[in-house]
This record gives C-alpha cells, sequence and structure tokens, in this order.
C-alpha cells in the first residue's frame, strides 16, 4: 500500500506542477533553458513513475495468476471431497435399505412365530400333555413334539442370522457415518480455504484496477509536459522571431542561410558548396568514413518503431564535431533523457522547417542563439536511448518529421 500511496502522491504533485506551468508559461516574458531543463526533468521523473507502475502492473499480475491458478485447483479439490461424500451418502443410504429390509424379515419370523404359537395355545396343542392325549399313538405323539421344537428351532436360527446381518450392517453404517463426518470436516476446511483465496483474488483484481489507474492517470500527465514542452518550442520559435534571445539579449543578425559560416575547426571536403544543407559530421564525409546506420522508416528487430531520422556515424564516431546543417535559430538545447534523444538541439530555419541533432556528447550552443550554416554546434555522443555513438538527424516541416535524404541528396547521391 504505501508505494501505491507514493505513486499518487508523485502523480498529484506533478499534476501540481503541471497545472502551475500551463498558467505561468504564457504569461511569462520568455522561456528559457530553465525552463527546458526543468520541464524535461519532470517528464524523466514522470518516465520513471510510468515504469514504477509499469513494474507493480507485472509483478502484480505475475501474483494473481499464480492465486487464479491455486483457486482452480483448490475448487477441483473441493469437487472431488463433494464427490466422495456424495459417493458415501450412497452407500449408507444402501445400506440402510440392507437393514430395513433385515428388519422386515425379523419382524415377519416374529410374526410368524407368534402366530403359531398362538394357534397352538389356541387348539390347547401348546403342552405336551396335550399333544400327548390328543394324538393316535406314541409314534405320532414323538413326531409333535419334534415339529414343534424344529420349528422353534428354525425360526430362533433365522432371527439370530437377521440380528447379526442388521449388527454387520449397523458396523458398516457406522463406518460410513465416520468417513462422512471426516470428509465434511474436511469440505469444511476445504470451502473456507477457497473463500480466502477468492478474497484474494477479489483483492490483487482490485489492486490492479487501481494500479491501471494510476497508470492512465500518470500517462495524462506525461502527455500534459510533453504538450507544454511543445509549448515552448512554440513560444522560442516566437521569441526567435520577434528578435529574442533566451537570455533576454539581442539577438544578433542570422548570417546564415546558404554560405556557411564560422565551423569551429576545418570541416575539410564534408561540405558541398552550393548545396542546400551541409553535412552534419563536419570531420567525416559520407562515403570516406561517414555512413547511415540506420535509415529513415520502419525498423524492425533489434529496434522497433518507425524512425524518424538517419543516423549518421563513422569510426570513432565518439566526439566528432557536429554543425548545422543550415541558418537558423537554436529553439531547443537541452541536456537529459528528453524522451530518448538525449541531449539533443533544434534549429529553426524558418519557413516551418528545422532540424534536429540528437544523442550528443555535449552542446556548444544555446536556445536563442543564431546559427550559420556549417557552423560547429555539438559533438557526436551516445545519450540518451542509444546503443553506440552516433548523430540522430532529422528534418522537420511545422513540427513533422520528414525524409532527410532528400535534404541531403548532395552529399547521398
Amino acid at each position: 500500500m504505501k508505494g501505491k500511496v507514493s505513486l499518487k502522491a508523485v502523480c498529484s504533485a506533478l499534476a501540481a506542477a503541471v497545472f502551475s506551468l500551463t498558467l505561468i508559461a504564457p504569461c511569462a516574458a520568455e522561456v528559457t533553458q530553465d525552463d527546458l531543463d526543468d520541464l524535461d526533468r519532470q517528464i524523466r521523473e514522470q518516465e520513471e513513475v510510468i515504469a514504477g507502475i509499469e513494474d507493480k502492473t507485472a509483478s502484480n499480475q505475475e501474483y494473481l495468476d499464480a492465486l487464479q491458478k491455486d483457486l482452480s485447483l483448490a475448487e477441483e479439490k473441493l469437487q472431488r471431497t463433494l464427490d466422495s461424500i456424495g459417493e458415501l451418502n450412497d452407500q449408507i443410504g444402501q445400506t440402510e435399505d440392507e437393514i430395513a429390509q433385515q428388519q422386515e424379515k425379523i419382524d415377519s419370523t416374529y410374526a410368524q412365530l407368534a402366530a403359531r404359537l398362538r394357534s397352538m395355545y389356541m387348539n390347547s396343542q401348546a403342552s405336551p400333555l396335550a399333544m400327548l392325549f390328543s394324538a393316535k399313538d406314541y409314534s405320532t405323539f414323538l413326531m409333535s413334539m419334534e415339529l414343534v421344537s424344529r420349528t422353534s428351532a428354525y425360526d430362533s436360527k433365522m432371527i439370530r442370522e437377521y440380528k447379526d446381518l442388521i449388527d454387520e450392517q449397523n458396523r458398516q453404517k457406522a463406518e460410513l457415518d465416520a468417513q462422512k463426518s471426516a470428509l465434511e470436516t474436511q469440505r469444511a476446511q476445504e470451502q473456507q480455504e477457497q473463500q480466502d483465496m477468492e478474497t484474494k483474488v477479489s483483492r490483487q483484481k482490485e489492486l490492479l484496477a487501481q494500479l491501471d489507474a494510476d497508470s492512465q492517470e500518470a500517462i495524462a500527465i506525461q502527455q500534459q509536459l510533453e504538450d507544454q514542452m511543445d509549448a515552448y518550442e512554440e513560444q522560442i520559435r516566437q521569441q526567435a522571431a520577434s528578435g529574442s534571445h533566451g537570455d533576454g539579449k539581442p539577438s544578433e543578425e542570422e548570417s546564415g542561410g546558404e554560405t556557411g559560416g564560422e565551423t569551429g575547426g576545418e570541416s575539410g571536403n564534408t561540405d558541398i558548396e552550393g548545396a542546400d544543407f551541409a553535412w552534419p559530421l563536419m570531420d567525416v564525409a559520407y562515403g570516406s568514413g561517414a555512413y547511415i546506420s540506420s535509415d529513415y522508416g520502419p525498423r524492425t528487430d533489434p529496434y522497433t518503431g518507425f524512425h524518424k531520422g538517419l543516423d549518421i556515424t563513422c569510426g570513432g564516431a565518439q566526439g566528432k564535431r557536429i554543425c548545422a546543417a543550415r541558418g537558423g535559430t537554436v529553439i531547443v538545447a537541452a541536456y537529459g533523457w528528453n524522451g530518448g534523444y538525449g541531449n539533443y538541439i533544434i534549429i529553426d530555419h524558418g519557413d516551418g522547417l528545422s532540424t534536429l541533432y540528437a544523442h550528443c556528447e555535449s552542446l556548444s550552443v544555446s536556445v536563442g542563439e543564431q546559427v550559420s550554416r556549417g557552423q560547429f554546434i555539438a559533438n557526436v555522443g551516445n545519450t540518451g536511448n542509444s546503443f553506440g555513438p552516433h548523430c540522430h538527424f532529422e528534418v522537420r516541416i511545422n513540427g513533422d518529421h520528414t525524409n532527410p535524404r532528400p535534404y541531403l541528396s548532395a552529399y547521398l547521391g
């Protein structure tokens, strides 16, 4: 629970920060590099919040899967116990029916014996003396006595056998009742275990639902922050158009359009005279060491998604100089993760055209600064979501990326 509270606290704090920025930024005289850095820090913090929620969601989903598996096993176990109780109930019912049948036989035998004795008594033949005087001869008397004796012995034997059978059946029923009692106790325990498991599953689902709500809230806050970054970039463009640096100083007149300017070092033969854009790597020409390691467009493993620019690199690329492809105004010069761009620069060239240079090791220009075509602006690095030193180069029209190849066709052929 502590983790969830802290996540919501961070989300609330960031929401308050976004709200504050939304209110203050439009009223501020100008956007500075500090504003961009602070907003980038908030975006990175929000990315960490989202990553934390995703980790919690993954671990809790794994726990829920395990709980549901255990619940399924508990339900199967309880069903087997209920089936066993049902079978015992059938056996107990059958035994009770058999006992009732034997009892009926005993009752019938008793009734027959009683009827014979009553008849013999009514006919005065129940005593030996009566049998003697009523017999024709002694032989008849003996036969009558033997018949009575045998009948009485047979009835007694049958009654004893029926009683013995009932005793055995009662013993069996007692054993079945004991087994049923044990199973009923087991059933009660298993039902309680199942109920406890269902409660855990329900609570786990509630937790995952809350994490999903937290995730949606965090994503919404991140989107607000990114929208605020877009608003900052637009405001910087407006500041550049009105002639203001990001530091409140008047801007120098843009020198650059097409003629090439200060490079901060010799560019060798990397530039082609008359080309609209300068080659972004000042020290290594395309085809003479520099190459495109990842092209514009869809990518597959190990990378996924749409690649919005060209990855330009060379042997020993770390620290190589990067220049402005065209003259313009620096509208972003930011250090940090920056959504995976790492340290990066955006230059506004006017008429909706801009270029982006990402994953830099270090930056040599600041927001609001006017740069000329071919001017040194940064060094190649491996910052952000990068797997090797290179310059990620983008061309944007009205903020939307487009294929940079046509703009570098003088170099790429």
